[in-house]
């Protein structure tokens, strides 16, 4: 892989992110007004509070998304690019890319926020962002910063 990819991969998730906030955006504009766009919603059983508690949850649904595409990353550097056969937990794999790129222990804890934040998201049930997602993406970027143009 090259980290080229790995950013792009980042960058995907950043931009799938964007089309589903403007899509969201536009759709609970046109429920205020347009009849059509309420009876298409109605008929897939979709109400207005759902669409809003949609768009509440969609910063930290792709945040989700988005330390998926890293620890992806992370996993096929460490199988191909170091030849490992295991699959570490993300918390483990995290320290030993660290240690073995020798990476900056900021960059690693900033790294570790996202994925705490991402385990309270899924095992806590947590709704509040207490990071954004361009603060997640770009924490997760200068990351991948420290592995090698190409494994």
């Amino acid at each position: 892989m090259l980290r080229a990819e790995a950013y792009d991969l980042l960058k995907r998730v950043r931009d799938e992110h964007e089309a589903a906030k403007f899509s969201l955006a536009q759709t609970l504009r046109s429920l205020q007004s347009d009849s059509a766009v309420i009876a298409a919603g109605a008929a897939k059983g979709l109400s207005h509070g759902e669409l809003h508690r949609c768009a509440r949850n969609l910063e930290i649904t792709y945040v989700i998304r988005l330390f998926s595409e890293f620890e992806g990353t992370l996993v096929d550097y460490w199988q191909q690019g170091l030849g490992k056969s295991t699959r570490p937990r993300a918390s483990t794999l995290i320290a030993l890319v660290t240690a073995h790129r020798s990476i900056d222990l900021a960059h690693r804890r900033s790294v570790d926020d996202v994925r705490e934040y991402r385990n309270d998201i899924i095992h806590e049930q947590l709704r509040n962002s207490r990071l954004r997602f361009h603060e997640c993406k770009s924490r997760l970027g200068r990351f991948l910063s420290w592995l090698p143009p190409e494994w």
